[in-house]
């Protein structure tokens, strides 16, 4: 399996009336999501979040 079948990069809003974003790993462990990890800070576009996500999930395989 590889590495982007096994873990996915999720983005979630705050609630109004801020409308920032956060990013969120997961583990697919058959049909449930695990979460693994979270951003402390949140981020001002969902894009933004996720590639900050994906960037951290890179770090965490790398063993950084």
């Amino acid at each position: 399996m590889s590495l982007t079948q096994q873990f996915a990069v999720l983005a979630t809003q705050t609630p109004p009336p801020y409308r920032r974003y956060a990013w969120l790993i997961v583990e697919r462990l058959g049909e449930e999501d695990v979460p693994l990890c979270e951003s402390l800070g949140t981020f001002p576009t969902m894009m933004s979040a996720l590639y900050a996500g994906q960037q951290a999930l890179q770090q965490m395989h790398s063993g950084g």
